[in-house]
Order: structure tokens, then C-alpha cells, then sequence
């Protein structure tokens, strides 16, 4: 272990090279049956998607196992925008309130170590107070989650990278109460972990499913591939607005964009552009008009951020699109209609004076 902060394990290989040796005790056969039995009830739709932590959680507390396992935590990272998503979250009753539970959100660095790790790899950090110094010695600010978990009271956590598809992926996170929680892995723990992971993979592909309902053809994977981060910039927008046009019609638009945005801002630009690209072509927009003019405002206390398209909608076009608005479901962003006009939005972060000297993202 070279970093005494954070060091990781290769639980695909162990398990190849120990499962077919081992026998479960009675405890570890206990645990994944109720992991496999928490997955089965959600696909039933018995369970909310909300609830698997609370009842990962609930298995882990009522067996014996080693892990002393105090919160439990899903989420989903949008593609692109590292963007990072509380999909469900449950953590011990006697800790401080839970202040990332369902929906809460934040941008991780693409250079941090969370983004570093192989899909077959798990992190652990045994004692989050060397993270923190870490922060103050390199005079950084503490990311925001990291800040958040030490004032709940998490000493030591054990993160599980999932990868769902090109586009997105999604970690699970196992926390503690105790120092050093995570540091001692039996055999049969390798196998406890692939299982778990193989069944929270399966929820955030369902959550998807529910939340997501579009297409998603590679051109606009690669058109929409933003690596210079999410900070708001109106000719960016434009530019990466005309790339994902043109791969569809073969035709450079006209695109203006109104910025009224002044402060620096995070927020899911590329994906933004790739939801507000495909409803345009649901709408016919794509193949009647070459000139898009477009408002961007903060709205709501500066909290999310508003794409309005000034072109009119026809009747028509406005019937198609509350269809659209009723029948899907878009993770992390909202679409409206006001004054005959298509509004995208979705929530931002707006970007202290320290956090762009410190060239992170928003953790």
C-alpha cells in the first residue's frame, strides 16, 4: 500500500482465483441471498429503487458479518459531465442527518482518484481524517462529500465502481463508523462484494430504464464529449450545439445563444445539448429551420439553469411535445412549455473563487 490515504483491491481476479475453493459459512450465505432477494423484489416493483440501501443496509445489520457497515449509498454518473448522482441512500439511525440522499448531486474532478480506478477494482480508505489533512496540507479545498461524510461521522468507506454501458456508469458505497472498517477481506468477502455489485449494477440499469427513454446512437456519443469540463461558456454551448447538428443534417445551423450568465457554473452542458438536440428532432425542427436562437438564464436562487428555445412551436409541434413530457422520463433534467416555447433545465453549482484556483471540479 503506497498511499497511506487510499489504496484499492482487484476483486474480479481473487475471486477467480479463490471461489471455486471456498465455502460460505452460514452468515455469507445468509447475506447474499438477501442481496439477490432485495434485487428480485425491486424488479418486481415491491420495493422502490429508494429503498435498496436501506435494505442492503438491513441485511448487513442483521447478519454477523466482519463489515460494520453504517451507510449505504447509490449513485449514477452522467456521461460526459461527471456529474454525480444520489440515486438511494441509508445510513445508521443513530449517526447525524443523511445530507445526501435521493437527488442531492455533485462534479467530481475527472483527475480524482474516484475516476482512476479499474471496473474490477474496489477503493478503500481506512480513516477519512488523512484525507482531510491531505486537503489542508496541499492548502486545497475539501471536496464537498468528502466534507460532508466526516461531519456525519464516517471514519472509513469501501467504494465499487459499476460500469453500465459506454455512456454511463455508477458507484456504490459502503461506510463506516469505525477506522479501518474495511482493511481485512476474507475469502468469501470477494465474493460478497461481485455479488453485490452485480446486483446494484442491475438497479441502476432498472433506474435507468424508468428515467431515461431515449436513444442514445454513437455519433452523438462522440459529438457530445465535452473534456473541458462544465463551466458554462456561451460559444462553447454554440460550437458543441452545431457539431451534434451537423452529424444529423449534414447542414451547419445558425446558432445564437443569449448568455446572461456572468458567474462561472457547473452543470451537465454536453448532456443538456444532447437531450435538447434529440426533442428538437422528435419536434421536426431538425429539418425545418437552419437558425436556432436560445435565452440562458440561472433561475430558482441561482440553484439550476434555463435553456429557452425562442423559436415558436407550432400547434402541432407543442401537442407532440406534452406527449413527449408525459410519457418520458429524463434523469436530472426537466422540459417545459411556456409562452409557445421549448425550456430545458436542469441544477447547477455555482463555482466559488477558490474552486477555480484550485482547477477541481465540485465534489
Amino acid at each position: 500500500m503506497t498511499d497511506p490515504k487510499q489504496y484499492t483491491k482487484n476483486i474480479y481476479l481473487y475471486n477467480l482465483l479463490k471461489a471455486a475453493t471456498i465455502e460460505l459459512a452460514n452468515d455469507d450465505s445468509y447475506l447474499l441471498s438477501r442481496f439477490i432477494n432485495v434485487e428480485n423484489q425491486i424488479s418486481l416493483g415491491s420495493i422502490d429503487i429508494e429503498d435498496f440501501s436501506r435494505n442492503i443496509h438491513k441485511a448487513f445489520a442483521s447478519s454477523r458479518h466482519s463489515f460494520k457497515v453504517s451507510r449505504v449509498c447509490l449513485s449514477l454518473c452522467l456521461p460526459h459531465s461527471k456529474k454525480l448522482q444520489v440515486i438511494s441512500s441509508y445510513q445508521n439511525s443513530d449517526m447525524p442527518n443523511n445530507t445526501m440522499t435521493p437527488g442531492y448531486f455533485c462534479y467530481v474532478s475527472p483527475s480524482t482518484s474516484l475516476f482512476s480506478n479499474k471496473d474490477s477494482d474496489v477503493r478503500i480508505y481506512s480513516d477519512i481524517d488523512n484525507i482531510i489533512n491531505s486537503y489542508h496540507s496541499e492548502k486545497k479545498p475539501i471536496q464537498r462529500s468528502i466534507g460532508l461524510l466526516h461531519q456525519m461521522g464516517i471514519k472509513s468507506g469501501l467504494t465499487i465502481p459499476i460500469h453500465i454501458n459506454e455512456m454511463f456508469s455508477g458507484f456504490l458505497f459502503l461506510n463506516s463508523g469505525e477506522t479501518g472498517n474495511f482493511d481485512r477481506f476474507k475469502d468469501e468477502d470477494y465474493i460478497l462484494i461481485c455479488t453485490l455489485k452485480v446486483v446494484a449494477k442491475s438497479i441502476l440499469n432498472l433506474y435507468l430504464q424508468k428515467n431515461l427513454n431515449l436513444e442514445l446512437p454513437g455519433f452523438d456519443i462522440k459529438a457530445a464529449s465535452n473534456p473541458d469540463g462544465n463551466i458554462f461558456s456561451h460559444s462553447r454551448f454554440a460550437e458543441s450545439f452545431k457539431t451534434i447538428l451537423s452529424e444529423k443534417t449534414s447542414v451547419a445551423p445558425e446558432v445564437k445563444v443569449k448568455n446572461s450568465i456572468i458567474k462561472p457554473i457547473f452543470f451537465p452542458q454536453a448532456d443538456l445539448i444532447y437531450l435538447l438536440v434529440k426533442v428538437l428532432e422528435s419536434l421536426g425542427f431538425l429539418y425545418t429551420t437552419n437558425n436556432f436562437t436560445f435565452d440562458v438564464d440561472l433561475i430558482d436562487n441561482e440553484t439550476a439553469i434555463e435553456i429557452r428555445l425562442q423559436n415558436q412551436l407550432s400547434a402541432t409541434q407543442e401537442k407532440l411535445l406534452r406527449s413527449i413530457i408525459s410519457t418520458n422520463g429524463y434523469a436530472g433534467f426537466k422540459i417545459y412549455i411556456k409562452d409557445n416555447q421549448l425550456i430545458i433545465s436542469t441544477d447547477v453549482h455555482v463555482a466559488s473563487h477558490q474552486e477555480l484556483l484550485s482547477g477541481y471540479s465540485v465534489l
